[in-house]
């Protein structure tokens, strides 16, 4: 392997850097989202209503979807090795 530059070293810790603060930003984001979803459970069960939504779980396929299409533009740039 060829000795790096202190300049490629410092910009290939920047990136990391960037990739451990948004592993951060996503677990918490998941914990988030799980912590809602537990406390919808809990009020569906003590309301007698239905555990599932299939009208809901519709409307958030395509609401996903569309996401995907929004940045799948550029999620393929990103994928690029130029």
């Amino acid at each position: 392997m060829t000795k790096l530059s202190q300049s490629v070293l410092d910009i290939l810790h920047d990136h990391r850097e960037s990739i451990d603060r948004l592993d951060a930003i996503l677990v918490y984001t998941l914990s988030e989202r799980f912590r809602h979803t537990k406390a919808i459970g809990k009020l569906k069960a003590r309301n007698d209503l239905p555990p599932s939504d299939p009208d809901r779980e519709s409307y958030q396929i395509s609401r996903l979807e569309d996401c995907l299409l929004y940045t799948s533009d550029a999620a393929d740039d990103s994928l690029r090795v130029d």
